[in-house]
């Protein structure tokens, strides 16, 4: 089954340009001569360099759990991590792409916990050909879209990585880089404090950086890098004018919003702007499978609380409970099978794909078991996600005459739904129902659609 997407477009971007940036960052001896022959003492520089090491690994990871081409495989529960912001301790390995995430997080910790130059070169080292190699030669595999002759390859390559430099590494309001909300289902840690300690190390290695994928026209964007004082201030407004004053840019919040008048690209026919529209993705069943098996290979289960278990079959949706207590035929299978008709009927009906999630928990006691069944009724606003699960509480079970009837038109429904083509009744031989209430023989249904998933669980009825 697949499944939509939070996004429709390439994060091809993203991948290359970060795998590029850590390649290079890799390299701090090169940056620290660097640094050095511009009169610079790195001894300060050290902690700020790492958290733009670890602002690029966030890039990196983001774009690969966000792109469609890369032959890892994902689910819902990725999409609501990614869209929700969930910490991935508390999210259970249902997909490659999750396990992933999880391995991203022991790198991105040993990234944080280096103390040195050397120890940090080594860390990158590792982490470029384990992993981000991985992507390295990809220009080799890559369309692109549009056309754009008059330049090669490696020259949109390199404008890529500097666009999506700026892009990543430009100060929001708050005070922070962009790319700390890159991969927020990793932990971010005390970044306060290490902003505090940062920012001459990450202005300096960013300058670094783009001179590296830059021609003379970056080298105003260097000067304004070296005067840089504050991670972020607020603009200085003229009493007579109301307007900004041409001051000399002391924060990093200042730099970027000029960053085209100060960082353009050379060339008759193309320019900084027309990057803007330039999308480019991984060839079709370019990348090898097998290849990427080191991504997620390892991870290991985390241990989830049976809260947390159960938040995560519900992907963290907010559940509206029906008691069956009230009444069964309002709040019960009928209200359940009627529900699940009328919304599928909805989805088709509104040109979105007629996939529908559905939850079965079986609640066990001494003689038999409690069943409950939810739906995830899906809605969407322009920006936000209000859907949320309908759960019809104890509503059948597989040891009593209508309970157990009940049971199995529930079933007979889920089946239809999700590609099975006979049903095999609850009620079991033996028991001390009648034959007139039970169903021996297989229920042959016919014609049936594989497009609901299913989530099974096994709880206590008082756990929602």
């Amino acid at each position: 089954m697949t499944f939509g997407r939070l996004q429709s477009s390439s994060c091809a971007e993203e991948i290359i340009s970060s795998v590029k940036w850590l390649k290079l960052l890799e390299e701090t001896e090169k940056f620290q001569e660097w640094a050095r022959r511009r009169s610079l003492e790195t001894d300060g520089l050290f902690e700020g360099y790492k958290f733009l090491c670890e602002n690029s690994f966030r890039v990196f990871v983001d774009g690969v759990a966000r792109d469609l081409d890369v032959p890892l495989e994902e689910d819902k529960t990725l999409q609501r991590l990614l869209s929700d912001g969930k910490d991935i301790t508390a999210c259970p390995n249902t997909c490659e792409k999750i396990k992933f995430l999880r391995k991203a997080k022991n790198w991105r910790r040993k990234i944080c916990k280096a103390e040195s130059w050397n120890e940090l070169e080594a860390i990158l080292d590792r982490l470029n050909n384990s992993w981000t190699g991985k992507f390295d030669k990809t220009q080799k595999i890559l369309d692109f879209n549009p056309e754009l002759n008059s330049i090669t390859k490696e020259e949109i390559i390199n404008a890529t990585c500097k666009k999506t430099a700026i892009n990543s590494f430009a100060i929001k309001r708050s005070g922070v880089p962009r790319a700390i909300d890159k991969a927020h289902s990793l932990p971010r840690g005390v970044w306060e404090e290490r902003l505090e300690v940062s920012l001459s190390g990450y202005s300096l290695g960013l300058q670094f950086l783009l001179e590296n994928f830059s021609d003379n026209n970056s080298e105003r964007f260097s000067e304004k890098l070296k005067q840089v004082e504050n991670w972020s201030s607020r603009g200085k407004w003229s009493e007579e004018k109301k307007t900004h004053r041409e001051l000399e840019v002391k924060s990093l919040e200042e730099i970027f919003p000029n960053y085209r008048k100060l960082y353009g690209l050379g060339g008759e026919s193309w320019n900084f702007d027309s990057m803007t529209q330039l999308r480019y993705v991984f060839k079709e069943g370019e990348l090898d499978k097998e290849a990427f098996n080191v991504f997620y290979e390892g991870a290991k289960e985390p241990e989830l609380t049976e809260e947390q278990k159960l938040k995560a079959k519900l992907y963290w949706y907010d559940v509206e409970i029906l008691e069956e207590s009230k009444s069964n035929i309002f709040n019960g299978v009928p209200a359940f099978r009627s529900t699940l008709r009328g919304f599928k009927s909805l989805k088709r009906n509104s040109n979105r794909e007629a996939e529908i999630f559905i939850s079965k928990f079986k609640h066990p006691r001494k003689n038999g078991n409690d069943y409950s069944y939810g739906l995830l009724l899906e809605s969407y606003g322009s920006i936000a996600d209000y859907s949320g699960w309908l759960i019809f509480k104890n509503c059948a079970n597989d040891d009593s005459g209508m309970g157990s009837n009940e049971h199995d038109k529930a079933e007979i429904e889920i089946c239809r739904n999700i590609g099975k083509e006979e049903y095999y009744p609850s009620n079991p031989v033996g028991t001390n129902i009648s034959s007139e209430e039970r169903l021996e023989d297989p229920v042959k249904l016919g014609k049936t659609e594989d497009i609901a998933n299913l989530q099974e669980m096994e709880i206590k009825s008082d756990q929602f």
